[in-house]
């Protein structure tokens, strides 16, 4: 029989593997958790706004140029790897302009995409996985909300699919609402210089 305290040290190392192997498989399980998220992390491929549809079920990509107020939207899979294509013959979205001041003057309005016709991809109006459209009114806007009122794919139907082009508009309009706090600070401190400081910058 082994002496009391050496009983005592072998309980204690046996107590100390134990608890490292613990932590190492926690780890490693952690790390397969970080990799599963990482390859679930898609990117748009036409450097629109991806929006996801159901739980991992497919996904569109809404791609819009100021410029010219041309809009393309995009039916992907799951894993924004290939085309999926829809049933809807036509899209319709609400487009809702974020406004910063008075002089924006863009309501809220709604346009209508038409799907992709190509002899050469095959799809037609009812099988398509891109639409497109243009609007005036979206000449120079670089940030608004966006709904989309219907879209089928793989037999589920998708209705008043919400979101912000690009995603980050929200923040976007909370830090101008705050230059525009200080900025009103400023005129009440400086007696007049702040309101030539606001011309400086229109």
């Amino acid at each position: 029989m082994l002496p009391l305290q050496q009983a005592v040290r072998l309980g204690f190392a046996a107590a100390t593997l134990a608890a490292l192997a613990a932590c190492s498989g926690g780890e490693a399980s952690h790390g397969a958790e970080g990799e599963e998220e990482h390859h679930h992390a898609h990117e748009a491929q036409f450097g629109g706004t991806l929006v996801e549809l159901g739980d991992h079920f497919a996904n569109l990509e809404f791609a819009c140029d100021a410029e010219t107020g041309e809009v393309e939207l995009y039916t992907w899979d799951a894993h924004v790897t290939g085309s999926q294509r829809s049933t809807t013959e036509a899209i319709s979205l609400s487009i809702t302009p974020h406004h910063h001041g008075e002089g924006d003057g863009v309501e809220p309005f709604t346009m209508v995409l038409a799907p992709r016709v190509s002899k050469t991809s095959g799809e037609t109006v009812g099988d398509s996985s891109k639409f497109t459209g243009q609007n005036d009114s979206l000449k120079g806007l670089d940030h608004f909300g966006v709904i989309v009122a219907e879209v089928t794919l793989k037999g589920e139907t998708f209705k008043d699919v919400e979101f912000l082009h690009p995603t980050d508009a929200h923040d976007h309009d909370h830090e101008e609402g705050h230059d525009e706090e200080g900025e009103g600070h400023d005129d009440g401190d400086d007696d007049g210089d702040g309101d030539e400081h606001g011309s400086e910058n229109g």
